[in-house]
């Protein structure tokens, strides 16, 4: 009997890791490298890691921090995109509601429009002279 040789599988598989490492963390993106708050900003979904402009971010709440504690920025933040994601909420219910009141015009204009070509259609083959009323 004849021995197969051995795949390293190990090895494939760190290959395959490193493959799908690189698609989804970007080299230009490190963590360690930025401000906490912008961190805060990146996980509330405001700004995406990829970002060019990260920096300047980090470089806005350095100002910041100098003036005001960590705390009452961060409290700032939540409370605001808090507040933001309201008014987005509400603008999406206004839009549908507004797309819904559209439709529904629509629709009665199309319903009384049948209507009258019903109307036209029954006098003019139902409302003749041989038809008593």
């Amino acid at each position: 009997m004849e021995e197969q040789p051995q795949i390293n599988t190990n090895i494939i598989n760190t290959n395959k890791q490193i493959d799908k490492d690189d698609k989804t963390i970007s080299s230009f993106f490190v963590a360690e490298e930025h401000n906490r708050l912008t961190l805060e900003l990146i996980e509330i979904n405001y700004i995406n890691a990829e970002d060019s402009q990260i920096f300047y971010y980090d470089d806005l709440f350095k100002k910041l921090l100098e003036d005001n504690s960590y705390r009452d920025l961060m409290t700032i933040i939540h409370l605001l995109f808090q507040e933001l994601y309201q008014i987005n909420l509400k603008m999406k219910m206004v839009m549908i509601l507004k797309i819904s009141l559209d439709i529904l015009r629509m629709l009665l204009k199309i319903v009384y429009t049948d209507l009258i070509y019903l109307k036209i259609y029954i006098v003019k083959f139902y409302c003749n002279d041989d038809f008593e009323r």
